[in-house]
């Protein structure tokens, strides 16, 4: 696993104008964001960067 190709929520939210919470929900729902494309590590999500493309690269 590469850490590179990971993004923190913080990073997500700038990059495609979301609200950080917005995506904790989905996080803790398990809505919207597949298990194998998130993990934790202490406190940080990370998201996959290509998924997290794919999925909100059209609201920019």
């Amino acid at each position: 696993m590469d850490l590179n190709n990971y993004i923190t929520i913080n990073d997500l939210a700038k990059e495609y104008n979301l609200n950080p919470d917005t995506i904790r929900s989905y996080i803790a729902r398990g809505q919207v964001i597949p298990d194998d494309k998130k993990f934790k590590i202490g406190n940080t999500w990370l998201i996959e960067k290509q998924f997290a493309k794919e999925k909100w690269s059209k609201r920019k």
